[in-house]
This record gives structure tokens, C-alpha cells and sequence, in this order.
């Protein structure tokens, strides 16, 4: 039965075990968004189980070693942001137990496939066999606790928004946010001669670094830990996909670091909100809009940095 709280309700129960069931009760359309979410989360798989009319049980399973507590904040954190486009989302469920290990070390691979995110970039797990076709690159991303294994539509958007400005091989690459490094990973091998990926999360850079070994672009990827306004110089492709509120924050370090006629990529924005970010970076007269791309609900706006006009 749908509880008619206007808050989420967290139940806590089931004895210690090794890994965690986390069950919601959401709308039906909402499905898809939430799975993508659960996923780059890291959920080691997902159950889709119809419920009442018009809604849906989903059913994730994360080690146990995942902190309930930062997971279900990012959880109600990003199902808010939903709320315009889902309502009902305000009455949202969760209850999580702990399960035994059984056979969960081995079973829950079966639920991560290779994906082809574009037309170029192939992503799969480590333990999955990448059988690329002719002109695609593999990607291996292992399902952890940082944000970004391809499935996500605003790692899709940016992924081939980067196909695109990487077009011209050896250029260079600012990826901010970078979480699981899947984007600075996909940059140097599409083509990239440098890439910069910065985090401020320390779980995320130990990820993206395992991640970039695993893919053996470490020779022109590097990881570091920190702001955006700590890098010193300029690069050809500079990529953000991070929050809205973070993107508004940074605008002018993001367009101090982008050389002229570089490209700016922008994701992790609602289409709602998409107009008003626009405008608000072309308050810089220096940038040109040249592209915007949809999927579902998510936009990814792409940028030009003018050059800079001859002395005369």
C-alpha cells in the first residue's frame, strides 16, 4: 500500500549481513530517472516490480560497506530535484535491510551489460568481455561509489558532445567534476593528448584513478583533488557535469580556463532550468552558443569561447 506521508519514511530493520536491499515505492514515469541514479550510485543491480497503478517497486542492492546515510541523502537530494516533473515523488518510500552474502558475489554482475553509450564509446564492467566493432573505443568503468558509469543521460549528453569537440586530435581537456572519470577517460581516448580531471570528493578520485589505470590512459590523464580555481592554465575543452547550482557558481572560473575558441560543455541541468543557464553564461560576451542536446528530461549545452581579435 502507498503510505500517505508527505515525507519519506526510512525502515530500518533485518540483521547484519554483507550486503543492503534498499526497496522505494515511486511513480511509475519517475522509474527510469531513479534507476539511472541508483546505478551510477553504484547498485550492484536492480528489480523492477509493478505495484498500485501508475507505480513502481524498485529493488537496489549495494554492499554493505555503503554508508545508508550519505546514500539515501543523495537519494531524496536528487528525487527533489525531480519534483516538478514527478509530484508524487514527494511521497516517495524507502526501506533498506541487510541480506546474508549467499551468492551475491558473483550473481549481481549479470545485471551490468557493455552498453554502447554513442555510437563510438563502448562501456562495460571489468569482469564483462568489450567486444568493440570497427571505429568504437571500449571503456571499462567498475559500478562504485562515484557518479558516472555511461548510463546516466547526462554522461550520454556529454560523452557526445565530447565525440564532437574532439573532432581535432591532440587537444587539451579540463574535466571538472569528474567523478568515476569515465568523461577524461572517454577524452583521452577519443583523441586527447592532456587531460586534467579534478574532484573535490576523495572517494570519486580514488575511483576515477583505479578507473584510469584500469584503462591505461594514465600517461595523459591526470587526477587531482580540488577546485576549478585552482588550475593555473587554459585548455581547449573544458566539461562540467555536475549540478545546476555548482554551474552558476563556476561560470567565471570555467570561462577563465577555456582558451579562446575552445569549447565549453555544460551538463547535469534540468530542461527547466536550461534557458536561464544559457543566458546567464552568455552574459559573458565572450562565448557563442552552438548546441543544445536532450535526453529525457536532462540538457547538455555546448559553448564557444570567441577567439581573441588581432591587434591592429
Amino acid at each position: 500500500m502507498i503510505r500517505k506521508s508527505p515525507k519519506a519514511e526510512v525502515l530500518r530493520k533485518g540483521q547484519v549481513g554483507e550486503w543492503t536491499e534498499l526497496s522505494l515505492l515511486i511513480p511509475d514515469p519517475s522509474a527510469e530517472a531513479i534507476s539511472n541514479f541508483l546505478i551510477d550510485e553504484g547498485t550492484t543491480g536492480i528489480e523492477e516490480i509493478d505495484a498500485d497503478p501508475g507505480w513502481k517497486r524498485l529493488k537496489a542492492y549495494f554492499p554493505a560497506k555503503e554508508r545508508k546515510g550519505g546514500l539515501l541523502r543523495r537519494l531524496y537530494r536528487y528525487a527533489k530535484s525531480l519534483r516538478d516533473l514527478y509530484p508524487e515523488l514527494c511521497r516517495i518510500q524507502v526501506e533498506t535491510r541487510s541480506l546474508a552474502q549467499e551468492n551475491w558475489g558473483e550473481n549481481w554482475k549479470r545485471f551490468f551489460k557493455p552498453i554502447e553509450v554513442t555510437q563510438h564509446f563502448l562501456v562495460g564492467p571489468p569482469w564483462s568481455s568489450l567486444r568493440p566493432r570497427k571505429g568504437q573505443i571500449p571503456i571499462i568503468i567498475h559500478p562504485g561509489m562515484a557518479f558516472g558509469t555511461g548510463t546516466h543521460a547526462t554522461t550520454k549528453l556529454c560523452l557526445q558532445a565530447l565525440e564532437e569537440a574532439l573532432r581535432r586530435k591532440k587537444r587539451t581537456v579540463l574535466d571538472v567534476g569528474t567523478g568515476s572519470g569515465i568523461l577524461a577517460i572517454a577524452a583521452a581516448k577519443a583523441g586527447a593528448r592532456e587531460v586534467v580531471a579534478i574532484d573535490v570528493d576523495p572517494v570519486a578520485l580514488n575511483a576515477a584513478r583505479d578507473n584510469v589505470r584500469t584503462n591505461e590512459v594514465a600517461d595523459r590523464v591526470r587526477v587531482r583533488m580540488g577546485s576549478v580555481g585552482k588550475v593555473l592554465k587554459e585548455f581547449d575543452v573544458v566539461v562540467a557535469n555536475i549540478d545546476l547550482k555548482s554551474l552558476r557558481r563556476m561560470r567565471r572560473p570555467l570561462f577563465r580556463h577555456l582558451k579562446p575558441g575552445g569549447i565549453l560543455i555544460l551538463s547535469g541541468i534540468l530542461r527547466r532550468n536550461e534557458e536561464d543557464l544559457r543566458q546567464f553564461y552568455l552574459e559573458f560576451e565572450g562565448l557563442k552558443p552552438i548546441k543544445t542536446a536532450w535526453e529525457g528530461e536532462w540538457s547538455c549545452l555546448t559553448f564557444r569561447k570567441k577567439p581573441k581579435r588581432p591587434n591592429l
